[in-house]
């Protein structure tokens, strides 16, 4: 609950500051949790490129480590 309450309050203050996120002073813990949420979503649009990619070309399947 304290989660959502920090995030509610974030976006307030955001919207405050006229929708600059690096004018805002936020928890530690909000800021560690969405910058490791922002992350894992930049990862997952990368892996979906790449799936995409691989599969209009068969043969870079090959070339890839994983």
């Amino acid at each position: 609950m304290k989660y959502i309450q920090s995030h509610d309050k974030y976006w307030k203050k955001v919207q405050e500051a006229g929708g600059n996120e690096k004018m805002v002073n936020v928890s530690k813990k909000y800021e560690r949790k969405r910058n490791n949420r922002m992350r894992r979503q930049a990862e997952r649009r990368v892996d979906s490129l790449f799936a995409m990619i691989e599969n209009q070309n068969p043969e870079l399947r090959k070339l890839s480590i994983c």
